[in-house]
């Protein structure tokens, strides 16, 4: 989610209280929208981080950080010359929970400015304006006036947006429409707000409710972001969540005993921050696997549905919750944090609470309602000692969602801005590398259909040694210096055509024709290798594009060294060690963390999903080639279930068994089991959209593989097939057999 004003006014008041006289030592720009801001304080010396490159810019905090300059810009040698040396005096927000950042600094001593008397003590001031595309970082002097932008206005502008950020003009915010202050809002201020958004024009404030004058009806959470000040969309559906109101319902829906409540909910979450009495918590949501329960009513729905992935659907590229920094914090103590991957869905300064009960939704003016009473909410504890990364705890929330609560928001937009970044690259990875192998699999497919031609006129060169033979029986009544001959066919009399060299005698001919076949022969042989080989690698690369569509961050690691190696020529598909740091999945501007030094080895079965059947059996999934590989040969055991989509890419899929049974028709699990593991790999498999999919099954001691096969890909024997619809496996915190 962006930052919106709730959020903004939470990280200045933490960034004020955590960074106030800090200096600014140096100033670095790794890229052409980003900049690092490296801070010298005695209790938290880190550095500060900008980046507006995409609709969700972002401000935190960081102990470590890049101190890589990739990138000169004439804005980054101002900030150099008047922002280095001086000190953080304030952060504060602009006046109406706006999503604009002020930092004022203390004069530098790099460069003398002229100053007015009364504002000799002022210094330059960092204006972050946090708005989605057009977001930017603005440098001012003493009087306000621009000294510079890191996004630079276009040159020869004549509208307003583009003069406001010029050089030399006084700095203006940028305009915006009069909402309402949340301290000000109560159920009949919102009602008529409401009103006024679907009354047709003319009509007077303080009217019922009428057809809107927009096209289709305004859903209550597209009303508040519009009417009340520093609300988001994912705020006001958490908001209306909290108030047990569906976001989606049209306004002209909602009693106004309703409003009652969900005003009384705005004002208590703003005012707890503006006391400064923030909970801020990362929400993730699993990226493999539906929801654990029914929902109860359509707005937790609308909710989790956003990103949670339907019964057949793409896989999400997600990491695991103890990739996130501060999280090895919560094992040291001996929490349990789920090992399944994860993507960062929202992040608030408050905790999401469940929705209030029916029967707690009263409006204000009963008389039997308490008017100061507060809305339910969880009460934040301080922090004892918190660091800039520290971790509170970890909750379970609704269906497939957990609650990451943080000591403070800067540490929060640390860890989201590592997961993002983590993430974006990750992706970027996944589109790369996926283009590059449907860009081979295309060649291999013309270079097969060009092997299957000379296949073609290899076989028709055959027919050489008939002609040969044709010429050796008639050599005596062939003329010589003919240009062709007609003779009979051996078996069927029929004339044969047969071209000749008018330069050679009737046996060389012949001897020329026996030359061509016994060529021809020995090129049928080679082509049909060269066809094999092109066959072995097309079925390596459409199994590594299956695999690489579902992978996740963890499994993404695993196969880069292998699809590295496949881009530089290298197709056979071995086994090779795992670098310590991948390269396709460095991130920029966000440095490794302490928490990596204090990570236990992982076991082989932990890098592998996982999940356990109704029936209580653990069935594991090879998502990659790499993980088929060591699932299959190095992890099975000979009388597990081995599972696999029939004549398609796919995954490998074992089933657990318990030891005694043996091999025969009966599988040792009950059918249930047997049936899940099955959907588990059709949906696993490039046939994932498709209906009554084959699944063959056997025991692992019937999996081998030859000499010179790719990894990911064997022979099997003994089989059995099932057939099933394709569909998610569910996940939640499994613990691991061995």
């Amino acid at each position: 989610m962006p930052l919106d004003g709730l959020a903004i006014r939470a990280l200045a008041d933490d960034l004020d209280s955590s960074l106030a006289d800090a200096r600014i030592e140096r100033i670095y720009q790794p890229r052409p929208l980003a900049l690092s801001i490296k801070l010298f304080h005695r209790r938290h010396p880190g550095f500060l981080f900008f980046t507006f490159e995409s609709s969700k810019p972002l401000i935190w905090f960081s102990e470590e950080g890049s101190r890589d300059n990739l990138f000169q810009s004439g804005f980054l040698q101002i900030m150099r010359k008047y922002v280095e040396g001086s000190r953080i005096t304030s952060v504060t927000q602009h006046p109406g929970w706006e999503r604009i950042l002020y930092i004022d600094c203390s004069p530098s001593g790099n460069v003398y400015l002229m100053t007015a008397p009364e504002s000799a003590s002022s210094g330059p001031r960092l204006v972050a304006e946090l708005m989605g595309r057009n977001s930017n970082l603005i440098l001012l002097d003493q009087t306000g006036k621009i000294l510079g932008s890191l996004r630079r206005p276009p040159e020869g502008g004549s509208d307003v947006a583009t003069n406001r950020l010029q050089p030399g003009a006084r700095y203006a915010p940028p305009p915006s429409e009069p909402k309402i202050h949340p301290e000000d809002l109560d159920g009949e201020i919102l009602f008529e707000a409401f009103a006024r958004l679907v009354a047709p024009q003319g009509t007077t404030a303080g009217q019922e409710p009428v057809t809107p004058v927009t096209q289709g009806a305004i859903s209550l959470k597209d009303a508040l972001v519009h009417v009340v000040a520093g609300l988001g969309p994912s705020t006001a559906v958490r908001l209306c969540a909290m108030a047990g109101i569906p976001a989606s319902l049209p306004i002209q829906e909602i009693l106004r005993d309703d409003l009652y409540l969900l005003s009384k909910v705005i004002r208590e979450v703003t005012k707890r921050v503006e006391r400064k009495e923030v909970t801020p918590t990362f929400v993730f949501r699993a990226a493999v696997g539906v929801r654990t329960a029914p929902l109860q009513d359509a707005e937790r729905q609308a909710v989790t549905a956003t990103s949670a992935p339907g019964s057949v659907g793409e896989v999400r590229v997600g990491l695991r919750l103890d990739d996130v920094p501060g999280v090895q914090r919560l094992l040291a103590q001996g929490e349990e944090i789920p090992d399944f991957p994860v993507v960062p869905a929202d992040f608030f300064p408050f905790e999401p609470t469940t929705p209030i009960r029916a029967e707690e939704i009263v409006p204000d003016t009963a008389p039997t309602r308490d008017k100061q009473a507060k809305v339910p909410l969880a009460t934040p504890t301080p922090a004892q000692g918190a660091t800039p990364h520290a971790v509170r705890d970890l909750a379970r929330g609704e269906g497939d969602e957990f609650f990451l609560r943080f000591t403070s928001m800067k540490a929060l937009l640390y860890a989201y801005g590592y997961c993002t970044a983590v993430l974006e690259e990750a992706e970027g990875f996944k589109r790369s590398i996926t283009a590059y192998l449907r860009s081979r699999l295309l060649s291999l497919e013309n270079k097969k259909k060009a092997q299957l031609e000379d296949l073609s006129r290899a076989e028709k060169a055959l027919s050489f040694r008939r002609f040969g033979d044709l010429l050796m029986a008639h050599s005596g009544r062939i003329e010589a210096g003919s240009h062709e001959v007609v003779l009979p066919h051996f078996e069927t009399g029929e004339p044969v055509r047969i071209p000749l060299d008018p330069s050679l005698s009737p046996i060389a001919n012949a001897q020329n024709y026996y030359a061509k076949y016994r060529k021809a022969k020995r090129g049928i042989a080679a082509i049909r290798d060269q066809i094999e080989k092109t066959d072995i690698e097309m079925a390596f690369l459409e199994q590594s594009l299956a695999s690489i569509k579902d992978a996740d961050y963890e499994t993404l690691k695993g196969m880069e060294e292998d699809l590295l190696n496949l881009k530089k020529g290298d197709a056979n598909g071995r086994l090779t060690r795992r670098r310590r740091v991948p390269v396709g999945l460095r991130v920029s501007g966000a440095s490794t963390h302490d928490d990596r030094q204090e990570r236990t080895p992982k076991t082989p079965w932990q890098d592998i999903y996982h999940f356990t059947t109704k029936d209580g059996y653990y069935v594991y999934v090879g998502r990659s080639d790499r993980q088929n590989e060591i699932l299959t040969f190095r992890i099975a055991r000979p009388d597990d279930l081995w599972l696999h989509v029939k004549d398609a890419p796919g995954a490998h899929v074992i089933i657990r068994v318990p030891e005694g049974v043996k091999e025969g028709d009966d599988p040792g699990v009950p059918e249930t089991t047997l049936i899940q593991a099955a959907q588990a790999a059709a949906f696993f498999s490039k046939s994932r959209f498709s209906q009554n999919v084959p699944v063959d099954w056997t025991r692992r001691r019937n999996v081998y593989r030859l000499k010179g096969m790719p990894a990911g890909k064997v022979l099997y024997r003994g089989h059995r097939t099932i057939y099933v619809d394709p569909k998610e496996p569910s996940c939640g915190p499994q613990e691991t057999s061995t």
